[in-house]
């Protein structure tokens, strides 16, 4: 084998086809878990792009959207701002000037303006978030 070409000892992952799937049989439920406040089937515990944040009771729309209101700082960690909350957070932070921390393992996914004031943390958040900590500790004693 050339230098440039793979070994012939390297192993490949088998990937399984569309029938090796098909023959496995999913485990059947008599009804669908209810919802212990409304009674209705019971959403999965998160939520799909553009879907409405007060769609459910369950996701408490109206108590984030008033601690928005009342944040002194916004902290994000591994986001892509893709999503509806965090346009919600950054429209807050911007309309009352208050400072944006952006945890992540890249930059360029905010960026600081005359009208947002964002600090981007770049690093695994295993690390960064500890030393915020240690930070917010000084702050504290």
């Amino acid at each position: 084998s050339s230098p440039s070409s793979p070994s012939s000892t390297t192993k490949k992952k088998k990937k399984k086809n569309k029938e090796e799937f098909d023959e496995v049989e999913a485990p059947e439920l008599p009804s669908p878990p209810l919802c212990p406040t409304c009674r209705g089937p019971l959403l999965p515990q998160a939520l799909m792009f553009d879907e409405s944040y007060s769609s459910h009771e369950f996701y408490e729309f109206d108590k984030f959207a008033s601690w928005f209101t009342s944040a002194d700082v916004f902290v994000f960690v591994g986001t892509s701002f893709a999503v509806t909350v965090t346009d919600m957070a950054i429209k807050e932070a911007r309309k009352r000037k208050i400072p944006v921390f952006n945890f992540n393992l890249e930059s360029g996914r905010l960026e600081p303006s005359n009208t947002l004031n964002v600090e981007n943390v770049i690093g695994k958040s295993e690390e960064t978030l500890v030393e915020l900590s240690e930070c917010l500790k000084e702050k504290v004693e």
